[in-house]
């Protein structure tokens, strides 16, 4: 069972504004997260016996504390995850300073080929090459960290090259992100999305029977039932069995990331003495709204079958049951 966490929204600025993104983050808008704040958010980690924190954006590594406060989440005996564009780190020779601090890190990559990559983060991300590169460079120093993909409908057949790529460069950890109709995506991508949980289902079974022993981790999220489980609706959440609550900015917590800055999820905000106790006998059914926007047929534009998981959870493709719920942050690929 997938432990649960606690997710921390370091910034709502991003130094990228990728067609993609859903939270519609870019450079020179939105506040950063107060050290009080942020000090705050791993006391409540702590009383309620959370272990795993995920550090998000935005992107949180142009926090100007962020340095600190990966230390500090690491001193305090939590277990610190990243996920990053990689730019405010690698150039300016931080990454190895940070990763001594973190039990995972993902660089994001926003497509299989450079041509992608480029055209979804506007031409504005580190190339594709130095990206793999750096976690081949780091992978074989011993470090967790590994690269998270974004597959588009126009660039899905190119995965299996992308790996071939990948594993010989010496990466051995590789999320597989696909594409959400929603957000920016929706307004500047002209995809058709009837196929996608199909095409899907066809790469995840060409994946698994090229079984690609070299890597350690290999997933693709999974929000299209794509091993076929008959769910629906509230049934696929994975906060049936877990918890994870995201924290905003300015402190407000909500019950889940897809849920994070709409109002009517909001459950507290950090700065509130009583906020850990009432957490603590949160359950599923005690908030009266559907927990995420991401099991609705609406956000996923499935018509009304219902056939739907939380975005969260990830198949396994080596047929390794463990990897099924790893971690993954979709929108900060």
């Amino acid at each position: 069972m997938p432990q649960n966490s606690v997710l921390l929204f370091l910034t709502e600025r991003c130094n990228l504004s990728c067609r993609h993104c859903y939270v519609w983050a870019e450079p020179g808008s939105g506040p950063a997260m107060p050290l009080e704040t942020f000090d705050l958010a791993l006391n409540l980690c702590c009383q309620l016996g959370i272990e795993d924190v995920s550090l998000a954006g935005g992107e949180p590594t142009i926090h100007p504390k962020f340095g600190l406060m990966v230390r500090e989440v690491a001193q305090r005996g939590l277990r610190a995850r990243l996920i990053t564009n990689g730019i405010s780190l690698i150039r300016r020779d931080q990454l190895e300073n940070t990763l001594r601090y973190l039990d995972m890190c993902w660089l994001s990559v926003y497509g299989p080929t450079e041509a992608v990559h480029q055209s979804v983060s506007r031409g504005q991300s580190l190339p594709l090459c130095e990206l793999v590169e750096t976690v081949g460079k780091f992978t074989r120093k011993g470090y967790m960290i590994g690269v998270s993909v974004l597959i588009t409908p126009d660039s899905i057949d190119h995965i299996g090259d992308f790996l071939d790529v990948a594993e010989s460069k010496g990466v051995r950890r590789v999320r597989l992100l696909p594409l959400q109709p929603d957000g920016r995506a929706t307004v500047e991508m002209n995809y058709s999305w009837e196929t996608w949980p199909g095409d899907l289902s066809a790469l995840r079974r060409k994946l698994r029977s090229d079984r690609r022993e070299q890597f350690e981790i290999l997933t693709m999220n999974s929000p299209f039932a794509q091993e076929d489980w008959e769910v629906e609706g509230r049934a696929s959440c994975l906060l049936n069995n877990r918890r994870l609550w995201s924290v905003v900015p300015d402190g407000d917590v909500f019950t889940c990331c897809f849920t994070a800055f709409e109002e009517e999820h909001r459950v507290g905000n950090v700065h509130e003495d009583d906020l850990a106790d009432r957490l603590a006998r949160w359950t599923l059914d005690s908030i009266p709204h559907a927990p995420c926007k991401g099991v609705t047929d609406e956000f996923w534009n499935l018509g009304a079958n219902g056939r739907v998981r939380c975005p969260l959870t990830s198949v396994g493709l080596k047929g390794v049951d463990s990897i099924v719920g790893e971690i993954a942050l979709p929108w900060e690929l």
